[in-house]
Protein backbone atom coordinates (compact mmCIF):
# COMPACT_ATOMS: atom_id res chain seq x y z
CA UNK A 1 0.00 0.00 0.00
CA UNK A 2 2.71 2.17 0.48
CA UNK A 3 4.58 1.75 -2.78
CA UNK A 4 1.18 2.71 -3.93
CA UNK A 5 0.76 5.64 -2.10
CA UNK A 6 4.24 6.80 -3.52
CA UNK A 7 3.38 6.12 -6.86
CA UNK A 8 1.84 9.40 -9.01
CA UNK A 9 -1.74 7.01 -9.20
CA UNK A 10 -3.18 10.48 -9.59
CA UNK A 11 -2.29 10.96 -13.30
CA UNK A 12 -4.67 7.82 -13.99
CA UNK A 13 -7.16 8.67 -10.79
CA UNK A 14 -7.77 12.32 -12.53
CA UNK A 15 -8.90 11.12 -16.18
CA UNK A 16 -11.65 8.28 -14.72
CA UNK A 17 -12.58 10.94 -12.41
CA UNK A 18 -13.25 13.49 -15.68
CA UNK A 19 -14.79 11.11 -17.92
CA UNK A 20 -16.97 9.34 -15.31
CA UNK A 21 -18.30 12.43 -14.69
CA UNK A 22 -18.76 13.53 -18.01
CA UNK A 23 -20.54 10.18 -18.55
CA UNK A 24 -23.32 10.68 -15.63
CA UNK A 25 -23.87 14.38 -17.37
CA UNK A 26 -24.21 12.56 -20.40
CA UNK A 27 -25.05 9.20 -20.25
CA UNK A 28 -26.18 7.08 -23.35
CA UNK A 29 -26.07 3.45 -24.49
CA UNK A 30 -23.34 2.85 -25.89
CA UNK A 31 -20.97 5.40 -24.25
CA UNK A 32 -18.73 3.22 -21.79
CA UNK A 33 -16.53 2.24 -24.60
CA UNK A 34 -15.79 5.85 -25.29
CA UNK A 35 -15.34 6.70 -21.89
CA UNK A 36 -12.41 3.38 -21.33
CA UNK A 37 -10.34 4.80 -24.36
CA UNK A 38 -10.24 8.47 -23.24
CA UNK A 39 -8.92 7.45 -19.89
CA UNK A 40 -6.48 5.35 -21.35
CA UNK A 41 -5.42 8.18 -23.72
CA UNK A 42 -5.50 10.83 -21.10
CA UNK A 43 -3.54 8.87 -18.44
CA UNK A 44 -1.04 7.93 -21.00
CA UNK A 45 -0.58 11.93 -22.04
CA UNK A 46 -0.36 12.54 -17.95
CA UNK A 47 2.59 9.81 -17.91
CA UNK A 48 4.04 11.21 -21.16
CA UNK A 49 3.71 14.70 -19.95
CA UNK A 50 5.67 14.02 -16.62
CA UNK A 51 8.61 12.33 -18.67
CA UNK A 52 8.95 15.89 -20.73
CA UNK A 53 8.95 17.88 -17.18
CA UNK A 54 11.64 15.68 -15.64
CA UNK A 55 14.55 18.48 -17.22
CA UNK A 56 12.27 21.43 -15.92
CA UNK A 57 11.16 20.47 -12.33
CA UNK A 58 14.36 18.18 -11.59
CA UNK A 59 12.85 14.99 -10.88
CA UNK A 60 9.75 12.39 -12.02
CA UNK A 61 7.86 12.89 -8.65
CA UNK A 62 7.55 16.74 -9.03
CA UNK A 63 7.53 16.38 -12.88
CA UNK A 64 4.02 14.16 -12.37
CA UNK A 65 2.73 16.87 -10.71
CA UNK A 66 3.27 19.29 -13.40
CA UNK A 67 1.84 16.86 -15.37
CA UNK A 68 -0.84 16.94 -13.02
CA UNK A 69 -1.74 20.16 -13.47
CA UNK A 70 -1.83 20.35 -17.18
CA UNK A 71 -4.31 17.55 -17.72
CA UNK A 72 -6.60 19.36 -14.97
CA UNK A 73 -6.08 22.71 -16.47
CA UNK A 74 -7.28 21.22 -19.80
CA UNK A 75 -10.10 18.97 -18.25
CA UNK A 76 -11.43 22.16 -16.45
CA UNK A 77 -11.02 24.75 -18.36
CA UNK A 78 -14.43 24.74 -20.27
CA UNK A 79 -16.12 24.78 -16.47
CA UNK A 80 -14.06 27.71 -15.81
CA UNK A 81 -14.40 29.92 -18.77
CA UNK A 82 -17.90 29.09 -18.89
CA UNK A 83 -18.69 30.80 -15.15
CA UNK A 84 -16.31 33.43 -16.10
CA UNK A 85 -18.40 34.63 -19.56
CA UNK A 86 -21.47 33.95 -17.13
CA UNK A 87 -20.14 36.62 -14.52
CA UNK A 88 -17.74 38.81 -17.03
CA UNK A 89 -19.68 39.35 -20.25
CA UNK A 90 -18.55 36.93 -23.33
CA UNK A 91 -16.73 39.91 -24.73
CA UNK A 92 -14.82 41.53 -21.50
CA UNK A 93 -11.31 41.07 -22.15
CA UNK A 94 -10.62 38.71 -19.29
CA UNK A 95 -12.16 36.47 -21.28
CA UNK A 96 -10.51 36.14 -24.29
CA UNK A 97 -8.26 33.84 -25.94
CA UNK A 98 -5.56 36.14 -26.19
CA UNK A 99 -5.21 37.26 -22.77
CA UNK A 100 -6.15 33.46 -21.24
CA UNK A 101 -3.25 31.93 -23.38
CA UNK A 102 -0.68 34.64 -22.31
CA UNK A 103 -2.35 34.03 -18.50
CA UNK A 104 -2.12 29.91 -18.13
CA UNK A 105 1.69 30.67 -19.65
CA UNK A 106 3.14 33.08 -17.03
CA UNK A 107 1.03 30.98 -14.24
CA UNK A 108 2.53 27.70 -15.37
CA UNK A 109 6.28 29.21 -15.51
CA UNK A 110 5.66 30.00 -12.10
CA UNK A 111 4.43 27.00 -10.61
CA UNK A 112 6.59 24.79 -12.68
CA UNK A 113 9.44 26.93 -11.00
CA UNK A 114 8.61 27.13 -7.83
CA UNK A 115 8.16 23.35 -8.28
CA UNK A 116 11.65 22.98 -9.19
CA UNK A 117 13.02 25.22 -6.35
CA UNK A 118 10.92 23.43 -3.51
CA UNK A 119 12.56 21.48 -0.72
CA UNK A 120 9.57 20.13 0.45
CA UNK A 121 8.22 16.97 -0.12
CA UNK A 122 5.74 15.66 -2.31
CA UNK A 123 4.09 13.08 -0.10
CA UNK A 124 1.51 15.42 1.14
CA UNK A 125 0.63 16.18 -2.38
CA UNK A 126 0.41 13.23 -3.55
CA UNK A 127 -1.84 11.69 -0.75
CA UNK A 128 -4.20 14.50 -0.89
CA UNK A 129 -4.92 13.93 -4.52
CA UNK A 130 -5.16 10.04 -4.24
CA UNK A 131 -7.46 10.69 -1.47
CA UNK A 132 -9.72 13.77 -3.41
CA UNK A 133 -9.94 11.98 -6.46
CA UNK A 134 -10.71 8.47 -5.01
CA UNK A 135 -13.62 10.00 -2.93
CA UNK A 136 -15.01 12.16 -5.57
CA UNK A 137 -14.72 8.48 -8.03
CA UNK A 138 -16.59 6.64 -5.62
CA UNK A 139 -19.24 9.61 -5.80
CA UNK A 140 -19.03 9.22 -9.29
CA UNK A 141 -19.23 5.59 -9.77
CA UNK A 142 -22.71 6.14 -7.00
CA UNK A 143 -24.55 8.51 -9.35
CA UNK A 144 -24.00 6.41 -12.22
CA UNK A 145 -26.20 3.16 -10.52
CA UNK A 146 -29.35 4.57 -11.13
CA UNK A 147 -28.87 5.24 -14.76
CA UNK A 148 -27.39 1.66 -15.53
CA UNK A 149 -30.74 0.31 -13.86
CA UNK A 150 -33.14 2.69 -15.76
CA UNK A 151 -31.87 0.76 -18.55
CA UNK A 152 -33.88 -1.79 -18.35
CA UNK A 153 -36.89 0.10 -17.24
CA UNK A 154 -36.36 1.68 -21.27
CA UNK A 155 -37.23 -0.03 -23.48
CA UNK A 156 -37.57 2.54 -26.88
CA UNK A 157 -38.24 -0.40 -29.34
CA UNK A 158 -41.43 -1.56 -27.01
CA UNK A 159 -43.53 -1.10 -30.28
CA UNK A 160 -41.47 -3.71 -32.54
CA UNK A 161 -43.03 -7.00 -30.83
CA UNK A 162 -46.18 -6.05 -32.45
CA UNK A 163 -45.65 -5.04 -35.85
CA UNK A 164 -45.71 -8.66 -38.08
CA UNK A 165 -44.79 -8.72 -41.48
CA UNK A 166 -47.64 -8.69 -44.18
CA UNK A 167 -46.82 -11.33 -46.23
CA UNK A 168 -49.57 -10.49 -49.30
CA UNK A 169 -47.76 -6.48 -48.98
CA UNK A 170 -46.52 -5.63 -52.31
CA UNK A 171 -43.13 -5.01 -51.08
CA UNK A 172 -42.27 -1.16 -52.92
CA UNK A 173 -38.55 0.43 -52.88
CA UNK A 174 -39.21 3.02 -49.98
CA UNK A 175 -37.34 6.35 -50.20
CA UNK A 176 -37.06 9.05 -47.00
CA UNK A 177 -36.17 11.70 -48.45
CA UNK A 178 -35.42 14.65 -45.44
CA UNK A 179 -34.42 18.37 -45.50
CA UNK A 180 -33.61 20.32 -42.79
CA UNK A 181 -35.32 23.25 -41.58
CA UNK A 182 -37.29 23.61 -44.22
CA UNK A 183 -40.82 25.81 -43.12
CA UNK A 184 -44.13 25.05 -43.28
CA UNK A 185 -46.51 26.48 -45.31
CA UNK A 186 -47.74 28.60 -42.77
CA UNK A 187 -44.88 29.44 -41.36
CA UNK A 188 -43.73 30.81 -45.00
CA UNK A 189 -46.62 32.91 -45.18
CA UNK A 190 -46.44 34.50 -41.60
CA UNK A 191 -42.83 35.34 -41.43
CA UNK A 192 -41.35 35.28 -45.19
CA UNK A 193 -44.54 36.41 -47.08
CA UNK A 194 -43.62 33.79 -49.22
CA UNK A 195 -46.38 31.71 -51.23
CA UNK A 196 -45.07 28.22 -51.38
CA UNK A 197 -48.01 26.81 -53.58
CA UNK A 198 -46.19 26.02 -56.79
CA UNK A 199 -43.75 23.58 -55.17
CA UNK A 200 -47.11 22.23 -53.40
CA UNK A 201 -48.86 22.03 -56.84
CA UNK A 202 -45.36 20.09 -58.74
CA UNK A 203 -45.35 17.65 -55.78
CA UNK A 204 -49.36 17.26 -56.29
CA UNK A 205 -48.79 16.80 -60.20
CA UNK A 206 -46.63 14.37 -59.37
CA UNK A 207 -48.60 12.02 -57.43
CA UNK A 208 -48.08 13.33 -54.28
CA UNK A 209 -50.20 13.41 -50.89
CA UNK A 210 -49.21 16.71 -48.50
CA UNK A 211 -50.11 16.48 -45.11
CA UNK A 212 -51.77 19.89 -44.42
CA UNK A 213 -50.25 21.89 -41.20
CA UNK A 214 -48.00 18.85 -40.52
CA UNK A 215 -45.59 19.37 -37.60
CA UNK A 216 -42.55 18.00 -35.99
CA UNK A 217 -42.48 16.81 -32.51
CA UNK A 218 -39.46 18.09 -31.71
CA UNK A 219 -37.43 21.53 -32.52
CA UNK A 220 -34.08 19.63 -33.29
CA UNK A 221 -33.01 17.52 -35.62
CA UNK A 222 -31.64 14.44 -34.09
CA UNK A 223 -34.90 14.06 -31.69
CA UNK A 224 -37.50 14.62 -34.28
CA UNK A 225 -35.64 12.21 -36.46
CA UNK A 226 -35.73 9.48 -33.28
CA UNK A 227 -39.46 10.16 -33.13
CA UNK A 228 -40.18 10.22 -36.53
CA UNK A 229 -38.24 6.64 -37.23
CA UNK A 230 -39.21 5.40 -34.14
CA UNK A 231 -42.72 5.84 -34.31
CA UNK A 232 -43.19 6.83 -30.43
CA UNK A 233 -42.14 10.09 -27.95
CA UNK A 234 -39.04 10.02 -26.30
CA UNK A 235 -37.67 9.34 -23.09
CA UNK A 236 -36.05 12.09 -22.44
CA UNK A 237 -34.06 13.25 -19.62
CA UNK A 238 -33.65 17.08 -18.43
CA UNK A 239 -37.27 17.90 -20.03
CA UNK A 240 -37.03 20.76 -22.57
CA UNK A 241 -33.02 20.74 -22.30
CA UNK A 242 -30.91 19.65 -25.17
CA UNK A 243 -28.03 18.05 -23.80
CA UNK A 244 -25.47 15.24 -24.96
CA UNK A 245 -27.02 12.35 -23.19
CA UNK A 246 -30.45 12.87 -24.79
CA UNK A 247 -28.86 13.43 -28.52
CA UNK A 248 -27.01 10.27 -27.96
CA UNK A 249 -30.43 8.45 -26.86
CA UNK A 250 -31.48 9.86 -30.22
CA UNK A 251 -28.53 8.81 -32.07
CA UNK A 252 -29.23 4.95 -31.14
CA UNK A 253 -32.74 5.29 -31.63
CA UNK A 254 -32.02 6.43 -35.34
CA UNK A 255 -29.98 3.68 -35.56
CA UNK A 256 -32.28 0.64 -34.11
CA UNK A 257 -35.89 2.10 -33.92
CA UNK A 258 -39.03 0.27 -34.23
CA UNK A 259 -39.55 0.82 -38.14
CA UNK A 260 -35.89 -0.59 -38.66
CA UNK A 261 -37.15 -3.63 -36.82
CA UNK A 262 -40.48 -4.15 -38.95
CA UNK A 263 -38.68 -3.32 -42.37
CA UNK A 264 -36.17 -6.20 -41.79
CA UNK A 265 -39.17 -8.41 -41.09
CA UNK A 266 -40.42 -7.62 -44.45
CA UNK A 267 -36.77 -8.29 -46.11
CA UNK A 268 -35.96 -4.85 -46.77
CA UNK A 269 -32.30 -3.49 -47.31
CA UNK A 270 -31.15 -0.53 -46.28
CA UNK A 271 -29.02 2.41 -48.14
CA UNK A 272 -28.19 5.02 -46.18
CA UNK A 273 -27.38 8.28 -47.71
CA UNK A 274 -27.38 10.07 -44.51
CA UNK A 275 -24.93 11.91 -41.39
CA UNK A 276 -26.46 9.50 -38.98
CA UNK A 277 -25.94 5.56 -38.61
CA UNK A 278 -29.14 3.59 -39.57
CA UNK A 279 -29.57 -0.08 -39.18
CA UNK A 280 -25.79 -1.41 -39.36
CA UNK A 281 -25.32 0.75 -42.54
CA UNK A 282 -22.75 3.80 -41.48
CA UNK A 283 -22.94 7.56 -42.97
CA UNK A 284 -22.48 8.52 -46.07
CA UNK A 285 -21.49 11.75 -44.86
CA UNK A 286 -20.37 14.16 -41.99
CA UNK A 287 -21.87 16.68 -40.21
CA UNK A 288 -20.37 19.06 -37.79
CA UNK A 289 -22.88 18.91 -35.81
CA UNK A 290 -23.15 15.36 -34.55
CA UNK A 291 -19.55 14.24 -33.53
CA UNK A 292 -18.29 10.93 -32.29
CA UNK A 293 -19.07 9.85 -29.24
CA UNK A 294 -15.50 10.74 -27.42
CA UNK A 295 -15.62 14.36 -28.82
CA UNK A 296 -18.54 14.36 -26.63
CA UNK A 297 -16.69 13.89 -23.84
CA UNK A 298 -14.00 16.04 -24.25
CA UNK A 299 -15.98 19.13 -25.28
CA UNK A 300 -14.85 21.40 -22.00
CA UNK A 301 -11.35 20.44 -22.54
CA UNK A 302 -9.07 23.49 -23.11
CA UNK A 303 -7.69 21.82 -26.34
CA UNK A 304 -11.50 20.92 -27.96
CA UNK A 305 -12.18 24.75 -26.96
CA UNK A 306 -10.39 26.86 -28.13
CA UNK A 307 -9.91 24.95 -31.53
CA UNK A 308 -13.93 25.20 -31.81
CA UNK A 309 -13.78 29.00 -30.50
CA UNK A 310 -10.48 30.09 -32.22
CA UNK A 311 -8.94 27.40 -34.81
CA UNK A 312 -10.32 29.39 -37.49
CA UNK A 313 -7.76 31.78 -37.13
CA UNK A 314 -5.14 29.70 -38.05
CA UNK A 315 -7.56 27.66 -41.20
CA UNK A 316 -5.70 28.63 -44.88
CA UNK A 317 -7.91 30.02 -46.85
CA UNK A 318 -8.26 26.68 -49.34
CA UNK A 319 -9.09 25.11 -45.81
CA UNK A 320 -11.42 27.49 -44.47
CA UNK A 321 -13.08 27.59 -47.50
CA UNK A 322 -13.75 23.70 -47.96
CA UNK A 323 -15.36 24.18 -44.28
CA UNK A 324 -17.50 26.74 -45.31
CA UNK A 325 -19.13 24.89 -48.49
CA UNK A 326 -19.32 21.85 -46.15
CA UNK A 327 -22.72 21.30 -46.05
CA UNK A 328 -23.56 22.43 -49.75
CA UNK A 329 -20.77 19.72 -51.33
CA UNK A 330 -22.82 16.97 -48.64
CA UNK A 331 -25.70 17.53 -49.79
CA UNK A 332 -24.52 17.45 -53.61
CA UNK A 333 -23.04 13.89 -52.78
CA UNK A 334 -26.45 13.05 -51.02
CA UNK A 335 -28.17 13.58 -53.80
CA UNK A 336 -25.64 11.77 -56.44
CA UNK A 337 -25.71 9.08 -54.17
CA UNK A 338 -29.59 8.46 -53.80
CA UNK A 339 -29.19 8.97 -57.72
CA UNK A 340 -27.16 6.01 -58.74
CA UNK A 341 -29.25 3.86 -56.37
CA UNK A 342 -32.48 4.40 -58.13
CA UNK A 343 -30.45 3.65 -61.21
CA UNK A 344 -29.73 -0.23 -59.38
CA UNK A 345 -31.61 -3.17 -59.15
CA UNK A 346 -32.01 -5.53 -56.26
CA UNK A 347 -33.76 -8.78 -55.51
CA UNK A 348 -34.77 -7.02 -52.45
CA UNK A 349 -36.74 -4.59 -51.86
CA UNK A 350 -35.03 -1.36 -50.32
CA UNK A 351 -35.52 1.26 -48.37
CA UNK A 352 -33.27 4.51 -49.39
CA UNK A 353 -32.64 7.12 -46.40
CA UNK A 354 -31.65 10.39 -47.66
CA UNK A 355 -30.76 13.37 -45.33
CA UNK A 356 -30.22 16.76 -47.18
CA UNK A 357 -28.72 19.92 -44.66
CA UNK A 358 -30.68 22.07 -46.97
CA UNK A 359 -32.30 24.62 -46.74
CA UNK A 360 -30.87 25.16 -43.37
CA UNK A 361 -27.88 27.76 -43.55
CA UNK A 362 -25.37 28.37 -44.41
CA UNK A 363 -27.27 29.57 -47.64
CA UNK A 364 -24.18 29.15 -50.23
CA UNK A 365 -26.56 29.40 -53.35
CA UNK A 366 -29.18 31.10 -54.97
CA UNK A 367 -32.47 29.86 -56.73
CA UNK A 368 -30.35 29.62 -59.55
CA UNK A 369 -27.70 27.90 -57.95
CA UNK A 370 -25.00 30.07 -58.24
CA UNK A 371 -22.85 31.75 -55.80
CA UNK A 372 -24.99 33.89 -52.95
CA UNK A 373 -24.48 37.65 -53.16
CA UNK A 374 -25.45 38.58 -49.87
CA UNK A 375 -26.68 42.36 -49.33
CA UNK A 376 -25.05 44.12 -46.49
CA UNK A 377 -27.68 46.67 -46.75
CA UNK A 378 -30.87 44.60 -45.76
CA UNK A 379 -30.72 44.77 -41.71
CA UNK A 380 -29.74 41.53 -39.62
CA UNK A 381 -32.94 39.35 -39.88
CA UNK A 382 -34.57 40.71 -42.95
CA UNK A 383 -31.62 39.53 -44.83
CA UNK A 384 -31.54 35.85 -43.46
CA UNK A 385 -35.39 35.77 -44.90
CA UNK A 386 -34.01 36.37 -48.01
CA UNK A 387 -31.41 34.00 -48.39
CA UNK A 388 -33.37 31.55 -46.88
CA UNK A 389 -35.72 32.24 -49.83
CA UNK A 390 -33.24 31.67 -52.44
CA UNK A 391 -31.78 28.41 -50.76
CA UNK A 392 -35.55 27.06 -50.63
CA UNK A 393 -35.80 27.77 -54.37
CA UNK A 394 -33.00 26.07 -54.86
CA UNK A 395 -34.19 23.30 -52.89
CA UNK A 396 -37.17 23.07 -54.57
CA UNK A 397 -35.50 22.33 -57.79
CA UNK A 398 -32.98 19.99 -56.61
CA UNK A 399 -36.28 18.00 -54.74
CA UNK A 400 -38.19 17.98 -57.85
CA UNK A 401 -35.32 17.00 -60.06
CA UNK A 402 -34.20 13.94 -57.57
CA UNK A 403 -38.07 12.63 -57.42
CA UNK A 404 -38.54 13.30 -61.06
CA UNK A 405 -35.10 10.53 -61.49
CA UNK A 406 -36.38 8.24 -59.41
CA UNK A 407 -40.06 7.93 -60.75
CA UNK A 408 -38.67 7.44 -64.08
CA UNK A 409 -35.93 4.97 -63.13
CA UNK A 410 -38.08 2.69 -60.91
CA UNK A 411 -38.91 -1.14 -61.71
CA UNK A 412 -42.66 -0.32 -59.97
CA UNK A 413 -43.80 2.38 -58.34
CA UNK A 414 -42.09 3.34 -54.90
CA UNK A 415 -43.23 5.04 -51.91
CA UNK A 416 -41.76 8.61 -51.82
CA UNK A 417 -41.75 10.30 -48.19
CA UNK A 418 -40.66 13.95 -48.74
CA UNK A 419 -40.16 15.79 -45.43
CA UNK A 420 -38.56 18.17 -43.08
CA UNK A 421 -37.28 17.44 -39.74
CA UNK A 422 -38.54 21.13 -38.28
CA UNK A 423 -39.65 24.29 -39.15
CA UNK A 424 -37.16 27.46 -39.78
CA UNK A 425 -35.97 28.26 -36.43
CA UNK A 426 -32.88 30.78 -37.27
CA UNK A 427 -34.75 33.71 -35.74
CA UNK A 428 -33.17 36.97 -34.71
CA UNK A 429 -35.51 36.85 -31.34
CA UNK A 430 -37.33 34.64 -29.90
CA UNK A 431 -40.62 33.84 -31.82
CA UNK A 432 -43.88 32.20 -31.30
CA UNK A 433 -43.38 28.60 -30.72
CA UNK A 434 -45.43 26.82 -32.84
CA UNK A 435 -43.28 28.01 -35.60
CA UNK A 436 -40.26 25.92 -34.82
CA UNK A 437 -42.54 22.62 -35.59
CA UNK A 438 -44.32 23.99 -39.16
CA UNK A 439 -42.94 21.18 -41.44
CA UNK A 440 -43.19 19.45 -45.02
CA UNK A 441 -44.48 16.20 -45.22
CA UNK A 442 -45.73 14.83 -48.71
CA UNK A 443 -45.86 11.15 -50.09
CA UNK A 444 -46.19 9.46 -53.07
CA UNK A 445 -48.17 5.77 -52.20
CA UNK A 446 -48.65 3.24 -54.88
CA UNK A 447 -52.39 2.85 -56.20
CA UNK A 448 -53.46 5.72 -53.23
CA UNK A 449 -56.65 7.94 -54.63
CA UNK A 450 -57.06 9.55 -50.86
CA UNK A 451 -54.60 11.42 -48.98
CA UNK A 452 -54.07 8.86 -46.15
CA UNK A 453 -52.68 11.99 -44.11
CA UNK A 454 -54.92 13.99 -41.26
CA UNK A 455 -54.71 17.92 -40.91
CA UNK A 456 -52.01 18.70 -37.91
CA UNK A 457 -50.43 15.11 -38.39
CA UNK A 458 -47.19 15.59 -36.46
CA UNK A 459 -43.93 13.33 -37.86
CA UNK A 460 -44.50 10.83 -34.95
CA UNK A 461 -47.31 9.05 -36.92
CA UNK A 462 -45.91 9.28 -40.06
CA UNK A 463 -44.73 5.78 -40.35
CA UNK A 464 -47.61 4.78 -38.57
CA UNK A 465 -50.05 5.86 -41.48
CA UNK A 466 -47.46 4.34 -44.18
CA UNK A 467 -47.24 1.12 -42.13
CA UNK A 468 -51.09 1.12 -41.58
CA UNK A 469 -52.17 1.85 -45.50
CA UNK A 470 -49.32 -0.27 -47.46
CA UNK A 471 -48.02 -2.80 -45.17
CA UNK A 472 -51.75 -3.69 -42.97
CA UNK A 473 -50.48 -2.74 -39.87
CA UNK A 474 -53.35 -1.36 -37.80
CA UNK A 475 -51.52 0.78 -35.48
CA UNK A 476 -53.17 3.94 -33.41
CA UNK A 477 -52.67 7.01 -34.03
CA UNK A 478 -50.59 8.66 -30.70
CA UNK A 479 -52.13 11.97 -29.69
CA UNK A 480 -50.34 15.31 -31.58
CA UNK A 481 -47.87 17.36 -29.73
CA UNK A 482 -44.48 18.97 -29.57
CA UNK A 483 -42.18 19.82 -27.21
CA UNK A 484 -39.90 22.67 -27.39
CA UNK A 485 -36.65 21.94 -26.54
CA UNK A 486 -33.88 24.92 -25.35
CA UNK A 487 -30.19 24.55 -26.86
CA UNK A 488 -28.24 25.63 -24.84
CA UNK A 489 -24.09 25.23 -25.13
CA UNK A 490 -23.12 21.54 -25.18
CA UNK A 491 -19.23 22.60 -25.00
Amino acid sequence: MKSVAGKPVFLFLLPVFFFLHAYNENFAPGLGGAVLTQILLYTGAGLLLSVLLIPVTGNFRKAALGGFVLIALNFFFGALHDTARQILGRGHFLVRYSFIIVFLFILLALFLFCLRKTKRSTDHSYRFLHLLFGVLILWELVSLVPALLSLNKRNTRALSPSLQPCAPCSKPDIYAILTDEYAGEQQLKDIFSFDNTAFYQSLSERGFFIASNSISNYNATVHSMASFFNMEYLPLSGKGLVTQGNMLLCRDIIQHSNTGVFFKKMGYEYRNYSFFELEGEKKAVNNLYFHPRGRILTFGTFVNRFRFDAGFNFFSKSTADRLTRLTFLNDETTDSLTRLEALRTSPKPRFIYSHFSRPHHPYYVDRNGKPMVYNDSLPGFERIKNEYKEHLLYSNQRLLSLIDHILKNARKPPVILLASDHGFRQFDKEAPHQYYFMNLCAIHLPGTVQNPFYNGMSFVNTFRVILNKQFGQQLPMLKDSSTFLTEKALW
